[in-house]
């Protein structure tokens, strides 16, 4: 008989929900409860096996007699007819259960995921219960020794998925620690730890809703929020803020954050400048990169894991067509509510100084003249305002600046932040920042933090496209496995390993709107350009959304939907209309009642297509 006949024969056993046998053609083996008894026994005690005096204790409460003995192997030889292969082996004075291979079981599929490491699909095996529906328990010896069996496979799970835990959460591995954490949420729903994992590992992931829903439920299980442990409170406040906050440079969509690969070494070098931070002491972070090639997105990776650690983030983010606007990133980072405290409670000049360049003041703070401030003869006391503000916030709480795109901030920006540095103190304050080399300029303040010519200490982390192992696992994990080896390969190399052309290439492929060329097997990685990209998505609007998305190019930033309606000279209604097209077509992104291009890449193109006329006119209305 041949191995494919041998296996078309195996029964299949069923322990968890069990016991139960089917044979090949799927139909229940009957069984006595001896036998399923004596089934259970053997295959609970796995690899180490059991003697036959223990077994013969165990079912009939005997002692190890020749009769005893002679009863037990009665009920073998029938088990082993019922069967027609099997299930069981004897070794000596022990009784084993057959090789894994030989006859498959659900408590082989339980232990080959817990080896996989495939955490819920090992719960989802131990949830049905070892043997819940053995007809008898013969003796208390047998119901002692099952409870210890149930009580141990748990214990395993729950040991495997601590271990997971550990394993990914401090390399910010978030999809495998919320699987980890779910896990041990599940059997552990009371025990505060696994809730305070559980609530971290969803707003990680971005379920904020399943985050608060956990939290919820734990409340309502230790009779109400004041009983629930000051860090877990804590832990919630912070999601909560974290959920209230947009992305830097990202809007909210439909669509998830595509997974973050390839970056675990950058996430380790940025976490170790954020322990120092917290240590206390002045760090700055400079992520370095191309664009497209995932700075932002890995910025904010960086801003959620600190936010969920306990700092207070500020968010900035530079504007190549504000970049002669003195001040303008940090006037944005001074905007989040918990600075305006810290601003009233300076003693002036140095509160008037600060409050004479916010547009918005802070409730109790008040407006007082002061001499103007100009780039080109800067005041000392805007540095010691600015250096007094901050140190004032990072000694209430450890704090750091983000800053997108560095390369396009202002002059005085980049002084205050080298003043601040050179002449810090205490307090624990980070400044991570992202910046494309390629576009700042010879001797601008940008340049002297990427060539360390001030003398100053910068973390420096290059962000480089994915290895081409990488750049597989991401088309991977955007097309759910649905595409074939060839397909992978030729869509990583029109993208050139670049993630966001790999992002965009996948999901245009995916929605039918790319027509992928056949390539030569050895064809050269050349990048396809991003306007093969984003032109066909502009050929398909609308003349009146065309000139939406050209004002959102020239606006740079985000725009409430009203003002983008009074600069197009539409109804409200209209402009929600033609917001809708640019979304249909993945140009913008939307958040709430704002909108922006999705992605400087896309804003750029749309923005050099523009005529010098067409620009001067849309930067005048706007």
């Amino acid at each position: 008989m041949s191995n494919a006949d041998l296996k078309e024969l195996r029964p299949v056993l069923s322990f968890f929900g069990g016991p139960e046998v089917r044979g090949a053609d799927g139909v229940a083996i009957k069984l006595t409860p001896t036998q399923e008894a004596l089934l259970t026994l053997i295959w609970g005690h796995e690899d180490s096996g059991i003697s036959r005096r223990r077994a013969i204790g165990l079912l009939w409460e005997e002692d190890d007699t020749a009769k005893a003995r002679h009863r037990l192997s009665q009920v073998l030889h029938e088990l082993h007819a019922r069967v027609a292969l099997h299930p069981v082996d004897q070794s000596g004075d022990d009784v084993l259960m057959a090789a894994i291979r030989t006859v498959p079981s659900d408590l082989t599929e339980f232990r080959s995921a817990l080896g996989a490491g495939a955490l819920q699909r090992a719960l989802a095996v131990e949830s049905r219960g070892f043997a819940t529906l053995l007809r008898r328990i013969p003796s208390e010896g047998f119901e002692d020794w099952l409870a210890g069996k149930r009580v141990g496979l748990r214990r395993e799970l729950r040991e495997a998925a601590a271990n997971a835990w550990d394993a990914h959460h401090p390399r910010g591995e978030w999809r495998h620690a919320r699987e980890a954490a779910e896990v041990l949420h599940i059997l552990g729903p009371n025990n505060e730890g696994a809730v305070a994992k559980v609530i971290e590992a969803r707003a990680m992931t971005g379920g904020f809703e399943a985050a608060e829903a956990a939290f919820t439920a734990h409340a309502e299980e230790v009779g109400g929020f004041e009983h629930v442990s000051a860090d877990t409170r804590a832990l919630i406040d912070r999601v909560r803020r974290l959920a209230g906050d947009r992305d830097i440079g990202a809007p909210r969509d439909s669509q998830a954050p595509p997974l973050l690969v390839g970056r675990t070494e950058n996430l380790q070098t940025a976490r170790g400048a954020l322990d120092r931070v917290r240590r206390g002491g002045f760090h700055f972070v400079l992520l370095e990169g191309e664009s497209g090639v995932g700075k932002t997105r890995l910025l904010e990776e960086i801003r959620k894991e600190a936010h969920i650690k306990g700092f207070r983030c500020l968010l900035a983010r530079a504007v190549e067509l504000e970049y002669r606007i003195p001040l303008n990133p940090l006037v944005d980072a001074l905007s989040h509510p918990e600075v305006g405290r810290h601003l009233r409670e300076l003693d002036d000049p140095w509160r008037a100084v600060i409050a004479a360049i916010l547009p918005h003041l802070p409730p109790g703070i008040e407006r007082s003249e002061v001499p103007p401030i100009a780039e080109s003869s800067l005041s000392r006391r805007l540095y010691d305002a600015f250096w007094m503000l901050f140190t004032r916030i990072a000694e209430d709480e450890p704090t750091l600046l983000f800053i997108d795109d560095l390369q396009w901030a202002d002059a005085t920006t980049i002084a205050v932040l080298q003043f601040v540095q050179r002449r810090w103190g205490k307090g624990s304050l980070g400044v991570i920042c992202s910046v494309r080399p390629d576009l700042v300029s010879d001797g601008a303040g940008t340049e002297k933090y990427i060539t360390g010519a001030d003398g100053l200490d910068v973390t420096r982390i290059p962000v480089e496209d994915l290895t081409p192992v990488h750049a597989r696992a991401l088309v991977h994990a955007l097309s759910d496995g649905a595409l074939d080896s060839a397909t992978t390969d030729r869509l990583c190399a029109l993208g050139g390993h670049n993630p966001f052309y790999l992002i965009e290439l996948t999901r245009d492929h995916l929605a039918g709107h790319l027509h992928l060329p056949a390539l030569p097997s050895d064809a050269p990685i050349i990048p396809i350009s991003i306007r093969q990209l984003v032109d066909p998505r502009l050929e398909a609007l609308s003349e009146r959304a065309a000139y939406a998305l050209s004002i959102l190019a020239v606006w740079g930033r985000w725009a409430k939907l009203a003002d983008l309606a009074a600069v197009a000279r539409v109804s409200a209604e209209a402009v929600v209309g033609l917001v809708e097209e640019l979304e249909q077509h993945r140009l913008v992104g939307v958040d709430r009642n704002q909108v922006r291009i999705a992605h400087e890449l896309f804003r750029g193109t749309v923005y050099h297509r523009l005529s010098e006329a067409r620009r001067a006119v849309l930067h005048r209305n706007v």
